[in-house]
């Protein structure tokens, strides 16, 4: 098709502010009513709004109302000056139900233990998604599962290609990315057994609980559904059990109810990762993650001297995922908690690192790096 002029399309984007005047009351109105529903604003260089059709007071409830709200450029045959669709806002309208992807690793490491992560997508995007991804890895000749133990320096390029393209979703606020890690030298006291021995339970609790800022989903009068998909428990399925009613109870939870959350016990279950390429991405991060903390970067094995092909590998893994999280979040720390700006931004923010600390604990510093190098603490 011939470009069409930009006169031309000043022009039409005139009459696209006017319709847009008369559609703004109704958009206000019926903001939620169908997912798919999406309107586009012209943008000029640097990403400024040119013309909107809704006026300022509309647009920031439009905001406010749906910060997920997804823009993008129309007219894309017009022709427009260099770096004229550089800065789209990329805002996806609220979604009718949400699927968490959970799984778990390094139960106890060396400097941190107990690793959650959690990868969440609307239902409106998780086919589109899905397929994105498992096309990519076809495109890659990987067929089976990936996963971080798979990780070899024959297909290190193929997966800093699918970390690459999961990460583009995640700057696309299509998905959001959670990890929840506990470091070793923040000893908990004055819990009991049975408390001790259900840890990795309640921990995992506490992460759907809190990670995701559930009670901070815009709430605009309709109801979201939960969806949380684990992958395979390692304990015995009457602990899985009793787990998922803790989950299903959260329904119940006030803030979370008022945030318009539904919960049904079909919506809580366990999954093979090996069908859902979501949770094997997830897998990916969150190993690098225990990986990179635990200095399994520097083992070498037994009787050489010098590290093994696989571990170099991994590291360079670990470094395309540590820089694409940087591109989200600037001087990110992996050792320390993301932080927030406001509330909302647990909710809307595409990756967070949440290092968790038991609210009473004794610190021993001998179960840090520095404190090991340094020996264990002499009698004074």
């Amino acid at each position: 098709m011939a470009a069409i002029p930009l006169f031309i399309c000043r022009l039409m984007n005139l009459q696209f502010q006017f319709v847009g005047a008369l559609f703004a009351g109704w958009f206000n109105e019926n903001l939620t009513d169908n997912p798919s529903l999406y309107i586009d604003f012209l943008y000029g260089a640097g990403g400024q709004i040119l013309q909107t059709g809704l006026k300022s007071p509309e647009l920031a409830s439009i905001k406010r109302q749906s910060p997920n709200f997804r823009v993008s450029p129309p007219f894309s045959d017009c022709q427009t000056p260099a770096g004229a669709y550089d800065t789209p806002i990329n805002m996806v309208m609220p979604d009718k139900a949400y699927i968490i992807f959970c799984d778990e690793s390094e139960v106890r490491g060396k400097f941190y233990s107990n690793f959650y992560g959690g990868v969440m997508v609307g239902s409106s995007q998780y086919d589109r998604i899905t397929n994105h991804l498992n096309a990519e890895k076809q495109r890659l000749n990987l067929f089976g599962e990936i996963k971080w133990s798979k990780v070899t320096a024959k297909y290190l390029s193929k997966y800093e290609s699918i970390i690459r393209t999961f990460f583009q979703e995640l700057r696309a606020k299509h998905v959001r990315l959670r990890i929840m890690f506990r470091q070793n030298a923040h000893v908990p006291v004055r819990l009991t057994q049975d408390q001790l021995e259900g840890a990795y339970f309640r921990l995992y609790y506490q992460f759907i609980k809190h990670a995701f800022g559930l009670p901070y989903r815009p709430h605009t009068g309709r109801t979201a559904a939960l969806k949380l998909y684990f992958d395979e428990f390692p304990d015995t399925q009457e602990a899985a059990t009793q787990f998922k009613g803790f989950i299903l109870g959260l329904k119940d939870n006030p803030k979370i109810r008022q945030a318009g959350w539904t919960i049904a016990p079909e919506d809580i279950a366990e999954i093979r990762s090996h069908d859902h390429v979501l949770a094997q991405c997830l897998d990916i991060v969150l190993g690098a993650m225990a990986f990179r903390l635990n200095d399994k970067h520097k083992e070498i094995p037994p009787g050489e001297t010098r590290r093994g092909k696989r571990t170099i590998a991994k590291e360079a893994l670990y470094k395309t995922i540590l820089a694409e999280i940087r591109h989200l979040k600037p001087g990110f720390n992996i050792g320390i908690s993301t932080g927030t700006a406001d509330f909302a931004s647990r909710w809307n923010a595409p990756y967070l690192h949440w290092r968790f600390v038991p609210s009473e604990f004794d610190f021993q510093k001998n179960m840090t790096r520095k404190g090991r190098k340094n020996g264990p603490a002499q009698p004074t």
